[in-house]
């Protein structure tokens, strides 16, 4: 299983980490260079450096979770993200 994270505060980082330890593929993003930094020696996470490197490395289904607060930031990520994920 391969999924995408997107946010990697306190929620998205333990998200990731489980994930990852359960198995699974976690491709990640999040725009702070130290929230990547934490989670760059985790087996099983790729960090990516943007939005379109996290969609390029999910193979298969495009499965993105969005750890993000409230608001703009979930619209403008969701903005991002649409052009860059298969439809449906």
């Amino acid at each position: 299983m391969e999924i995408g994270i997107v946010g990697l505060g306190r929620m998205g980082a333990g998200m990731a980490r489980r994930l990852a330890r359960g198995g699974a593929r976690v491709v990640c993003y999040d725009h702070a260079e130290a929230a990547l930094r934490a989670l760059a020696e985790e087996e099983n996470i790729d960090c990516a450096e943007n939005l379109a490197a996290l969609c390029a490395r999910l193979t298969g289904e495009r499965v993105v979770v969005l750890s993000l607060p409230a608001g703009a930031a979930v619209e403008d990520t969701i903005g991002e993200l649409l052009p860059l994920c298969s439809s449906g």
